[in-house]
């Protein structure tokens, strides 16, 4: 019975504003209620349940990411828990909501996140070279080589996908043309300690104001 009062707090539009950084606290529209079960009352990510940062994405991107659930491309790995969940849920978005969800996420506002890798920048520096070749010097991304804005994002995030992209979790399909480049990227970093180090690079990159 708690479980369930919780779970009726949490998709409340009223419980998602209280206290955020929302500007004019917005109403949250009907289609993004659920997203904040797991993706957070502000949509700044949620390590508990392995659920990214929303906030600062580009629409493309978002667009982009719902259509490879939808085409089987992310959560039909095994081992990608979080991509399995997020699957049905993809499934069932409509073009009409999800334009209406990526509205209010251009719209609202909400810090940066904070540091959990403890990794050497310098050292990152190096690695992500090649990175910057399609994410940018800055991280800021790239529309037309779909490489989406790294500045902004979790840094628990960036490792775990790394990692997935590294293994094959994410990245596998022969058709997802930029996940394949991804993944033969990811392969350069070796071990744990590279993939902290330029995690932790691109966190000390994070001067983009979220939602511009």
């Amino acid at each position: 019975m708690f479980k369930k009062l919780w779970m009726l707090c949490l998709c409340s539009p009223l419980f998602a504003i209280a206290g955020s950084d929302f500007e004019d606290l917005l109403p949250v529209p009907e289609s993004l209620v659920t997203c904040m079960v797991c993706h957070g009352s502000q949509l700044m990510g949620s390590e508990g349940t392995r659920a990214p940062r929303l906030l600062g994405l580009q629409p493309w991107y978002l667009r982009n990411q719902i259509d490879a659930f939808k085409k089987g491309w992310r959560g039909v790995h095994e081992d990608d828990v979080t991509g399995y969940e997020m699957l049905p849920v993809a499934q069932s978005i409509t073009p009409e909501m999800l334009e209406e969800a990526i509205n209010f996420i251009a719209r609202a506002t909400a810090p940066l996140p904070d540091k959990t890798i403890d990794g050497d920048p310098i050292s990152g520096e190096k690695l992500y070279t090649q990175c910057a070749a399609c994410h940018g010097a800055s991280g800021e991304g790239n529309e037309a080589l779909g490489a989406p804005r790294l500045t902004g994002l979790n840094d628990w995030y960036i490792s775990t996908q790394l990692n997935y992209f590294k293994s094959g979790v994410r990245g596998g399909d022969p058709e997802n043309t930029n996940g394949v480049i991804m993944a033969s990227a990811a392969q350069s970093l070796s071990d744990d300690k590279m993939i902290a180090d330029v995690t932790a690079y691109i966190s000390s990159l994070q001067q983009l104001t979220i939602g511009k």
